[in-house]
């Protein structure tokens, strides 16, 4: 399976997750990685391809995103609403790439954590804007 196969489906993954599903906005657009804290939802992979998926978003974009999802306003939203929104996104996008990747696949459960942002190694990796949010999208080979 190549890079490019890989990129161009996460990126069809997330634009109809985040267009068709959430009906935020989507801008595939590279721009440089904030500084700052981050929240990260990541999905293991197993099976005949090992690795790991993570979404990063800023906790502002995470308010949007759990907004979305839960019909609530976003000042009405605790903390862990936000990481259940991420988690979710997670496992969302985790599970539409199952079909991309050879069988047998399993997913686990989705983990949250506070991160820096930072860039790290990468089979494939989608940047978009959702408003003025930045949002990673990567899958990476366990090594």
């Amino acid at each position: 399976m190549s890079e490019d196969y890989l990129r161009e489906g996460l990126l069809q993954i997330s634009e109809s997750v985040w267009g068709h599903t959430l009906l935020l906005p989507f801008q595939p657009e590279e721009v440089p990685l904030p500084e700052g804290p981050a929240l990260v939802g990541h999905v293991r992979i197993t099976g005949a391809w090992t690795g790991a998926l993570s979404i990063w978003c800023s906790e502002a974009g995470a308010r949007d995103v759990a907004s979305a999802m839960f019909g609530r306003e976003p000042g009405a939203l605790a903390d862990d609403d936000l990481r259940d929104a991420v988690g979710e996104l997670a496992n969302m996008i985790g599970g539409n790439l199952k079909v991309l990747l050879p069988p047998p696949t399993h997913l686990s459960l989705p983990e949250v954590r506070d991160e820096v942002w930072r860039s790290e190694p990468a089979e494939a990796r989608v940047t978009f804007l959702s408003g003025d949010h930045p949002v990673r999208v990567s899958v990476a080979r366990a090594a």
